[in-house]
Formats: structure tokens, sequence, C-alpha cells
């Protein structure tokens, strides 16, 4: 009998584990199909009683996204539901958490801008309209300098507006309307907005699994190819090809001046046309997308150098020569002829992103509600959207599952 007792309450105490509702929440532009990979493949390794992965409405702000998630999981929330966050999903179920504080038993956030996205702000403003531009304008100088110089001569003598700024207002207006980033979802996911602020004070005694990618450089490369889900390496890989093809193009019309002496400031303005893609493409770039999206800064580095100020070497080796070996003397000759100069240098540095959320805004640096009952984990490697389907944030969740994170707040049997 009391062996039929321990069974009966081992099987008890399994069947109240198993009882977990798992909700995966995507982000700005997202559907039903976002977390359907992981929904599917983890909805057949473990025991819940609802796993839903569902599209919810992400273009009429944050209010609207968090309506329509409590309204579709509803009764299915309360003290065992998981939600599963990518993005604006994590924005939104951190607002539920605080408003409706056991909503949610457990909060994963996968790369959700809880400090808010700067690259929106720059959607905005203008901003990142003039970065599609500006890469427009290098980029095409080498080729149309090469195959259509006379456009390249005369439309600005003609006073026609050239193609890059239409460029990059399409390109922009272009991601509005896929991503469905309307007026009101951009203010609220904007950099720092008052959206955002308001519940940068309230701590919660949910608990918190918040992943950060860390996508390693070209990071504006990598972020696209995982995005289209293109092999990142071979997207790297032509990255790479192309700017060493303009490099060679650079190379060889800076040849060809010198060989047609005649045509010099031709192939001058041809190979300079060639070299603003290549410099661009070889650092400047990346750079400016890093800026765009928050992730970059600058500041100046003070150093000193001992530098010869004289007008007459051979007067401080005069000066050195009779000294005579005096250490004295020699400290005189240098003090005459030399002094330490002043330098700044301006400096640019990188924080750690994902390519398009830096990671304070992914961890809600310096806010409560990240900062209370909450284990913040790195995946390397990791792009935005690339956290969705990689083998990093597939390993972290099944240690979730499995019970080793968050003292087993996660746990859901297999």
């Amino acid at each position: 009998m009391k062996h039929l007792l321990m069974v009966l309450l081992l099987c008890g105490t399994t069947s109240l584990q198993a009882q977990r509702n798992v909700h995966w929440i995507h982000g700005i532009g997202g559907a039903a199909t976002s977390w359907e990979q992981f929904s599917n493949e983890f909805g057949g390794q473990r025991q819940m009683l609802v796993n839903t992965h569902n599209g919810y409405e992400t273009g009429n702000g944050l209010n609207t996204m968090v309506g329509d998630i409590q309204n579709q999981i509803g009764g299915t929330a309360g003290g065992t539901a998981l939600g599963i966050c990518h993005s604006m999903g994590g924005v939104a179920a951190r607002q539920i958490d605080v408003q409706n504080t056991g909503f949610f038993s457990g909060i994963m956030t996968f790369d959700s801008p809880l400090r808010g996205a700067r690259v929106v702000t720059n959607v905005n403003n203008g901003v990142a309209a003039d970065y599609i531009s500006h890469a427009v304008s290098q980029l095409r100088k080498g080729p149309f300098r090469q195959y259509f110089p006379i456009p390249q001569i005369a439309l600005p003598i003609a006073g026609i507006r050239d193609i890059d700024f239409f460029a990059g207002e399409r390109f922009v207006q272009s991601q509005r309307e896929e991503q469905n980033l309307t007026p009101a979802t951009a203010a609220d996911l904007a950099d720092e907005s008052g959206y955002n602020q308001q519940f940068y004070g309230n701590a919660t005694p949910t608990p918190k699994l918040i992943y950060w990618g860390n996508e390693v450089s070209p990071i504006h490369i990598r972020l696209f190819a995982g995005s289209l889900g293109v092999n990142e390496e071979s997207a790297v890989n032509a990255f790479n090809e192309i700017r060493q093809y303009y490099g060679d193009q650079r190379d060889e019309n800076y040849t060809l001046r010198w060989i047609f002496f005649g045509a010099f400031p031709f192939y001058t303005w041809r190979g300079d046309g060639w070299a603003a893609g290549y410099d661009y493409l070889a650092g400047q770039s990346e750079n400016e997308w890093a800026n765009l999206i928050g992730a970059g800064y600058s500041y100046t580095r003070s150093y000193y150098t001992f530098e010869f100020v004289g007008t007459d070497y051979n007067a401080y080796l005069d000066c050195v020569n009779y000294a005579n070996g005096d250490p004295v003397q020699i400290q005189n000759c240098e003090n005459t002829y030399f002094q330490w100069v002043h330098h700044d240098e301006v400096v640019f540095a990188r924080d750690q992103s994902d390519g398009l959320v830096p990671r304070r805004s992914q961890v809600g640096e310096g806010t409560h509600w990240s900062g209370s009952n909450s284990e913040i984990r790195e995946l390397a490697n990791n792009s935005h959207n690339e956290v969705r389907r990689s083998n990093e944030s597939r390993f972290e969740i099944n240690e979730a599952f499995n019970g080793n994170r968050s003292g087993g707040a996660f746990f859901v049997p297999q």
C-alpha cells in the first residue's frame, strides 16, 4: 500500500508539473509563423497543456498589442503560463507583467528593446533615409563613373537631383510598410520614449530570463543575412568579394592615369569613385550603421609626443656633438629643439549589439523591471532575428525547460 501511494503521489506531481501553458510572442511585423519552428519543436518534446504561437497586432502601438495578447491568451494565463517573447513582444510582456502581475508565471525576452530602439528614432527623424542615401551615393560612384560617365557629369550641371535621395526615402518607406511601423508604434518603440520610461521603475516578482544577442562584425551584413534567412558566412564572403572588386577597380584606374597621362584627371576621377565605394565598404558602412542603431559612439583620446620643433635638425645634432656626452648639455639641446606636443584624436568605438538593438536596451540596463528576479544571459554571435531559430537559443530554452535557469521557474517536463 505504501508503494502504491508513492506511485500515485509521483504521478500526481508529474501531472501538476505538466500543466504548463507556453505562449510564443513575436515582435514588430511578425506573425503566427515567427516562432513556429521552436513552438512546434518544443511542443513535440515537452508536456505542454497549451502551446500557442499566435499572430498579434503590432501596428497600432504597444497598448493595442498588449490588449490583443491578453484577449487571445485569456483563460490560459495565470500561474502556469510562460511567455517567450521576441523583440517588441518582450516590451509588451513587460507592460502586462507590471499592470497584471501573475498573468505570466515566467517571462523570457529575446533581444527586446526594453529602453527603446534608436533605429526607430532615426527612422522617424530622417537619419535612416540619409544613411541609405549616403550608401547609394558612395557605392554607385565607381560603377557609374566607369560605365556611364556622361550622365554623371551632365545631370549635376543640369540641376537634376540624383537618385541617392529618392533611394533613401523609398527604401525607408518600404520598410515602414513591410514592418507595419506606424506612427503609434514608432512613437512607443523610439529610444527612451515616454512609453518605455513609464515602466523603468517597476519591479515585479515574476521570474525573468533576459537574453541579449551579441553579433560580431560586420554586424549590418550579418543582421540582413539573418533577417533573410541567408547563410551569414556566405553573405559576409560575398560582401568581401564586392569590396575587393571596388579596390581592384580603384587600383586599375589609378594605374591607367599614368599610362594615359593625357587623361590623368579622367582616370583619377574614375579611380576616386571606386575608392569612395571601397572605403565605405571597408569600414564606414558598419560604423555608420552602428551610429544609426545607437551602438556607435566616439570619444576624444588625448596624448603627447616628444617632437622636434626647430628649423634645422643639423643644428640639434651639432649641439649634441658639442655636448661631448655631458648629460646636462644633451638635455639642454633637447629642451631647445624638442618639446612635448599635445594631440587630441577622435576615436570611434562600438557597444555590443545584435545588429539592431544595443545591449543596454536589450537588457533594460538600469531599470527596476529588468533588475528584479531576473537572469541576464548572452547569445553570442546572434543577430536580432536569428535568435528565433539559432542553436544558442535552442540550447538556452532547453536548459530553462530542464529547470536549470532561474531556480527551475521555467521547468517543463519532457
